[in-house]
């Protein structure tokens, strides 16, 4: 039989998850954002980043009234920092569905025993 992880090993999973997500954005960042990659830096964090953009990013925007460019020019921390939170994101998202589903089988159980 399989050894379930433990908390603390998942909990390490996640924190390098987030930290090589957040290191590849910094790295591609100091490498001028070359073409091809873009499409690995999206996928990264990928639906994290979407979600933030769409919930967070877009309405402050609007509430704000900056709609100033978006890129900008040089190297700047934004981007990563963005890319470290949309893997922040989907930690959370995996955390949620885990939660749930533990939840959903001991109901289950529950349900069956009685």
């Amino acid at each position: 039989m399989n050894k379930p992880i433990t908390r603390s090993t998942a909990r390490r999973i996640a924190a390098g998850y987030v930290g090589v997500v957040t290191l590849a954005a910094v790295a591609y960042e100091f490498a001028g954002r070359p073409e091809y990659g873009v499409g690995a830096m999206t996928l990264a964090a990928w639906p994290g980043d979407v979600l933030l953009l769409v919930f967070v990013l877009y309405p402050l925007t609007l509430l704000t009234g900056d709609a100033s460019g978006v890129e900008e020019a040089g190297f700047s921390l934004i981007d990563p920092l963005f890319q470290g939170a949309g893997a922040v994101v989907n930690v959370l998202i995996v955390w949620g569905v885990l939660t749930f589903v533990r939840h959903f089988r001991t109901e289950c159980r529950r349900s069956r025993s009685s």
